[in-house]
């Protein structure tokens, strides 16, 4: 079960009038109030558990702060669209939302703490996803970050919580503990019923999963007592369910019926249809039990449904790449059929136009004859340097390029006209080899020629010499062979086995599903999805 802390009270609070730069003039100071009467609506409406309305005030910040260039602002804007898109399962939309205002956050990077609550929740995000190891390094930097700058409990609080669900997942029940009790003393030391609430509400899950329902329904009726959790929201949602799941454990079939019927009740109204499809999960489970066939039957019914809606939604990426392609098609189509219409309205001048459009349709031709030629042999080059890559990672060969390609052994020969001594050259290739090896600088999904190059303590001409002289690649080839490499080996793991594609992707250091293909496609001939199933074939 997944479990969120309510990380919205993070997006409040740290951006006010006074804490932004003084206003130009009378206009400026109009739309920064206006800014910051959206942002008292969105948090109240998410607080009362009016998620559509919270909706509407966030899209209505973004656009105000995106025309009036408030970039602190538009990232709130955007952090809290991407909560709405997440409630919903729809977490490529959170994603990409989460990737697009770090960017922007880029451009203040003296605002360290919009940083910082982006993180946070897009390490919320790799949670939910069930891409664990992404989300518990994305913890630990806000962690970090917190201890560099200036610490927040609220926003500890939640990167606490964070981890303490990732560690559940991968069966460290007792770690998972620790940090949810952590959470829960920077609750009570805050005077933060929303950390208390969470943190009770996720130590009755540890409970659960331990078969100790009773102290499981002692500490979700301690946090039922606050005024916060009474209140019709996501947060009362869960700890209802997690009193159903626990009054089942006991036997209490009749009273789990009635407090799971509330919860899914409680979040097709609020529009939650996680928890609605795990609420059905249970009742269809308690029915069987009872052997009520009939009611367990329509139960089923919905339950599925809603399964297959948050499937959908996962793949909703995939397909609106899918759909920008062929939008971009008929974009072109149209633009031809405009131009000869066009010609066509001319009868003087259509056969010299004509003409002119038959010369760059063969212009065009010849071009893609070319490239796509050249295209194809570069391909063919870059999984020979792979396959080359990938035997001398597993053999773990000396210091040599003997099992490199012709090609890239006759480019080496040349390195004499090279400003690096052949000392020089051959110590930074071992040098660059044992660091990709140990270190697996290739994760960071962030990484640049720049970083690595100061990572290595050489410059990034060098770094550039070494790849192109000893490899026969640049930067960013090479660095992606490393991590289709990651992958392949992830998946030939039995763990990973139902791990989800997009997961591995981003622990293998990929940003997206879209990049993830294509590059390891290009590098192997076949796609991730065709790759793993050979492996169970």
């Amino acid at each position: 079960m997944h479990r969120f802390l309510p990380l919205y009270f993070l997006f409040f609070g740290f951006i006010t009038i006074g804490q932004l730069p003084k206003s130009s003039g009378q206009k400026d100071s109009i739309s920064v109030s206006k800014a910051n009467f959206y942002l008292k609506k969105l948090r109240t409406e998410y607080k009362n558990g009016d998620y559509q309305s919270h909706k509407l005030y966030s899209d209505s910040l973004y656009r105000l702060s995106k025309e009036k260039g408030l970039p602190k602002f538009q990232i709130l804007g955007m952090v809290n669209q991407a909560v709405y898109y997440n409630n919903r399962t729809e977490h490529d939309k959170s994603i990409r939302l989460y990737r697009d205002a770090l960017v922007l956050a880029d451009s203040i990077p003296e605002d360290y703490r919009t940083k910082i609550i982006v993180l946070v929740n897009l390490g919320n995000v790799y949670t939910n996803i069930d891409s664990h190891k992404k989300a518990i390094a994305t913890m630990h930097d806000v962690l970090d970050m917190l201890d560099k700058y200036e610490d927040n409990p609220k926003i500890r609080a939640s990167a606490y919580n964070g981890l303490a669900n990732n560690h559940e997942s991968l069966g460290e029940i007792e770690k998972s503990l620790a940090y949810h009790f952590k959470s829960k003393k920077l609750g009570e030391d805050i005077e933060n019923e929303s950390i208390v609430v969470t943190a009770l509400s996720n130590i009755s899950d540890a409970y659960i999963k331990r078969e100790n329902y009773k102290e499981a329904i002692e500490h979700i009726n301690t946090a039922l007592l606050f005024e916060h959790a009474q209140k019709p929201t996501k947060q009362r949602a869960w700890l209802l369910l997690k009193l159903g799941i626990a009054e089942h454990g006991l036997g209490n079939n009749t009273k789990s019926i009635e407090v799971f019927k509330k919860t899914q009740e409680l979040a097709a109204s609020k529009g939650l249809p996680k928890i609605e499809m795990e609420a059905y999960k249970h009742i269809v489970n308690s029915y069987k039990e009872n052997k009520d066939f009939k009611s367990m039957s329509l139960a089923n019914e919905k339950f599925l449904a809603l399964q297959n809606k948050i499937i959908a939604n996962r793949q909703s990426a995939t397909e609106m790449d899918f759909e920008e392609d062929i939008s971009a098609k008929n974009e072109i189509i149209k633009s031809k059929e405009s131009v000869i219409s066009g010609l066509l309205k001319n009868k003087n001048r259509l056969l010299l136009w004509s003409g002119v459009f038959a010369g760059i349709l063969a212009l065009v031709s010849l071009l893609f004859f070319v490239n796509h030629k050249r295209f194809k042999k570069e391909q063919a080059l870059l999984q020979e340097q792979f396959i080359s890559l990938r035997d001398s990672y597993q053999n773990e060969p000396e210091d040599s390029y003997s099992d490199y390609p012709e090609s890239t052994k006759t480019k080496m020969a040349v390195y004499k006209n090279s400003s690096l001594t052949e000392e020089d050259f051959t110590k930074y290739k071992a040098k660059l080899l044992s660091y990709m090896a140990e270190q697996k600088p290739y994760l960071n999904n962030e990484l640049s020629q720049s970083n690595l190059a100061s990572q290595l303590n050489i410059s990034s001409h060098h770094l550039s010499e070494v790849l192109n002289t000893g490899f026969d690649q640049n930067f960013y080839n090479f660095i992606n062979s490393y991590r289709v490499l990651e992958a392949q080996r992830l998946m030939e793991k039995d763990e990973f086995k139902n791990t989800k594609i997009l997961a591995i992707a981003f622990d293998s250091g990929f940003k997206s599903k879209t990049s993830f293909n294509r590059v390891f496609k290009a590098h192997t001939g076949t796609t991730p999805s065709e790759y793993k199933k050979n492996l169970t074939s």
